[in-house]
Formats: C-alpha cells, sequence, structure tokens
C-alpha cells in the first residue's frame, strides 16, 4: 500500500505507481493499476501501467485515457491458462 505521506508527489503525478511497483518488486510495465478517477488513471499510465477504469464516480468520457473502462468489478473476469506439470 502506498498513501499520501509516501510520496513528495500525488496523482496525478506517476510516483504513487511508480513506489507501489518498486515495492512490490515489479516494474510498471508489469502492472495493472485499477482507478476510479480522471487523476489516478493519469497517475497510473504515465507510470507505465495497464489501467482499468471503474465507473464508479465520474463518466464514461472522463476516463477515455485509461486502457479498459468496466461498470463494475462483477463484470471483470481473469482467466489463467494452466501449463503442465513436468
Amino acid at each position: 500500500m502506498v498513501c499520501a505521506e509516501d510520496v513528495t508527489y500525488g496523482k496525478p503525478h506517476p510516483a504513487p505507481f511508480i513506489l507501489a511497483a518498486k515495492n512490490l518488486g515489479l516494474d510498471p510495465k508489469n502492472c495493472i493499476a485499477f482507478e476510479d478517477s480522471p487523476a489516478g488513471i493519469k497517475s497510473a499510465k504515465d507510470a507505465g501501467c495497464f489501467t482499468i477504469a471503474l465507473l464508479t464516480s465520474h463518466k464514461k468520457s472522463d476516463l477515455a485515457l485509461a486502457d479498459l473502462i468496466l461498470d463494475s468489478f462483477s463484470v471483470l473476469s481473469i482467466r489463467k491458462k494452466m501449463r503442465p506439470m513436468s
């Protein structure tokens, strides 16, 4: 978790997402960010994350920068391909 107190610059600056990825030992380009605000989407995109916008408090047009826009988490499905065990 990254809080406002953890970074010098908050959203829409990319610092929160860059720090979160660093704390996970990941490159931001290998991260998915879920956001519901234009500032959050800009922050995540500028950090290099794939962004999923949730329509909770803003219009779709306000979140157009996102890679994917969803009405809610309930429409999200994650499918994982399993590799055969050797």
